[in-house]
């Protein structure tokens, strides 16, 4: 949408006769636009429309407005009108509105927005201005789209809208942001400080805080599905009350608008689930090929969980029909869904009576937090640190986002090349979660999900946009990525998961490297799960050790999986432990000896 910046608009004092303006010329400078051709019947002053009786009388109708272009979208449907108009305070405005509304049976919704964002509205006069705006003949055309997101027609240039802003590899393309109806996303979709702003005053928090480096990415990913051929997908963070995860979604709003807590603006981009399913729908539809915040799962009241989740994920709403007795068009969105709450989506599709499907585990991703996500860092506990964050969640927003958006159109020549890029980062991201682990299609599709928010990462890296390192945020997403699949695969495969993620988290902290000590010189072990010898690429765990990786997993049954994986290292006949050799420990001391690809590759140190 083209951005008017009212001083700049070539403009004129317009006068008529009889009019209560000045008949006399005029020194200072209208804010309306030269040769603007007016409905007959009505006239535009610098202080408003009026209205022409059949007396001659000039009666006040409202404030000045015009109507600069119409609108349509790309396939020569949907019509409307590009409204333009000055507020009570002097600034300028504008808005596209459908033709449908002109012709509302009730109070018209353009009327309604016009004097809800400023426009003085005279009353009993919505009648005639109605009138004034619908009779408007102009030349001028503008491409509309009635949805926020990527424009799909190949032959305009790469484009995403959003309902304030254009961003588009072609600085001049007219589109203007039409939707068919109030659009929830319109209010809170918006921008306060700069970008650097929001990277000093809530992006570096985000450093040392796992969880918050995770949501800020998933927050970033929508507009990567698209170039993916992603389906929608929803991350769902539960666990125990006042462990961060409400301010953990504001972190991740701020990144597209206002990140205020919900409870305490009516303007925030965060969401609560106690809303109808057809209100859900709405809210699904307005951002489009973006980030949907839904906080306290709890309350929803709903009695069908599972059809909530599926209609949400299924990027479709129900066929319904209009007030004149045909088929409304269907409303659809592609998006990304950050939720929160204390019990799983599963749990809450079976406290509803549903039977859990593996297409709702799979769309809709339970990842468990068991653990504050807010960690004492920065000089500051906790407490503090999250109360800093929720205050500057509400300061400064909405930059991240289109940043991340802009470079992105701009990092390629075509749309083409960018999905060829993104699908390449995706897959290798992917395959470096699950590994050399077998999955079913399922389950390695969920992964991908993962592998996506990595590459979202990764841009947003090699665009120096996040402050902090990119091996903490992989680190952090293949941490969230490997806790949902173990809680989603059976007992051999999380056997082998839980002694992989051990390894993963505690290689240089639990895990003496053999080759750098001897019998002379042992230094003090203190904690040590066992040793790794870079000669056999091996991790040898002491018996203690590796009931620990285990994590309540029986060891004899997780040594057996990894042996038929072809993971364990063993010397003896019938036993699932090998004799080795240590220095500073003794010879042949028995191990479990696991062989050290289980890692395929250290995500951390990924680039």
């Amino acid at each position: 949408m083209t951005d008017f910046n009212v001083k700049s608009i070539t403009s004129r004092n317009l006068v008529a006769k009889g009019s209560p303006a000045e008949t006399d010329s005029q020194a200072s400078e209208s804010l309306i636009p030269l040769n603007l051709t007016v409905p007959e019947g009505f006239e535009l002053m610098d202080n408003g429309v009026y209205k022409i009786t059949p007396q001659g009388q000039h009666r006040l109708v409202s404030g000045p407005a015009w109507v600069s272009a119409k609108n349509r979208d790309i396939s020569g449907n949907g019509w409307g009108i590009h409204v333009q108009w000055i507020d009570q305070d002097g600034v300028h405005r504008e808005r596209a509105f459908p033709n449908r509304q002109l012709h509302e049976r009730a109070q018209s919704a353009v009327i309604s927005h016009l004097a809800d964002e400023g426009l003085h509205v005279i009353p009993g006069q919505e009648s005639p201005l109605l009138s004034y705006l619908g009779s408007f003949d102009t030349d001028h055309r503008v491409n509309s789209t009635a949805q926020t997101g990527w424009l799909t027609d190949p032959e305009l240039p790469l484009s995403y809208v959003l309902p304030n802003s254009v961003l588009s590899s072609d600085p001049d393309l007219p589109i203007a942001f039409q939707p068919e109806r109030f659009s929830p996303s319109a209010d809170s979709l918006q921008e306060k400080g700069s970008l650097k702003h929001w990277q000093a005053q809530v992006g570096r928090y985000c450093g040392g805080n796992p969880i918050l480096q995770f949501t800020v990415c998933a927050a970033l990913t929508p507009p990567l599905l698209r170039f993916a051929e992603m389906d929608s997908f929803g991350i769902h963070l539960y666990g125990a009350s006042s462990q961060g995860k409400t301010t953990a979604l504001q972190v991740a709003s701020s990144v597209w608008g206002n990140g205020s807590d919900p409870a305490a603006s009516a303007q925030s981009s965060i969401q609560r689930w106690n809303t109808t399913a057809n209100a859900l729908e709405g809210l699904a539809a307005a951002h489009n090929d973006g980030l949907i915040a839904l906080d306290e799962m709890g309350t929803f009241t709903g009695f069908d969980f599972g059809a909530v989740v599926y209609n949400l994920m299924g990027g479709q709403g129900k066929a319904r029909m209009n007030d004149r007795g045909g088929m409304r068009s269907l409303r659809t969105w592609r998006l990304l869904a950050l939720s929160t709450g204390e019990i799983s989506i599963q749990a809450k599709i079976k406290e509803s009576g549903g039977k859990v499907k593996a297409g709702q585990v799979n769309r809709f991703l339970d990842v468990p937090v068991t653990d504050r996500i807010i960690h004492p860092s920065h000089d500051m506990a906790p407490a503090r640190l999250a109360d800093r964050l929720k205050e500057a969640s509400g300061q400064c927003y909405g930059t991240l986002g289109p940043a991340f958006v802009d470079m992105l159109i701009h990092s390629a020549p075509d749309a083409a090349a960018l999905a060829h890029y993104i699908k390449q980062l995706m897959s290798q991201y992917a395959a470096l979660l699950q590994g050399n682990i077998q999955l079913e299609t399922h389950q390695a599709r969920a992964l991908k999900r993962f592998g996506l928010i990595c590459t979202a990462a990764r841009l947003a890296s090699d665009f120096k946009l996040l402050p902090w390192p990119l091996e903490e945020t992989i680190s952090a997403i293949a941490s969230a990525g490997r806790t949902w699949l173990s809680a989603n695969v059976g007992d051999a495969t999380r056997g082998i998961l839980a002694i992989r993620d051990f390894i993963f988290q505690n290689q240089t902290s639990k895990f003496k490297i053999a080759q750098e000590f001897s019998s002379e010189k042992w230094p003090p072990v203190y904690d040590i799960a066992g040793y790794y010898l870079p000669q056999k690429e091996v991790y040898a765990f002491t018996s203690e050790g590796f009931e620990r990786a285990c994590a309540g997993l029986d060891p004899k049954g997780v040594a057996a999986t990894l042996d038929k994986n072809n993971l364990l290292l063993k010397n003896e006949p019938g036993r699932l432990t090998a004799k080795l050799s240590i220095p500073g420990v003794g010879s042949r001391v028995r191990l479990y000896t696991v062989k050290s690809n289980i890692l395929d590759v250290d995500l951390a140190g990924s680039d």
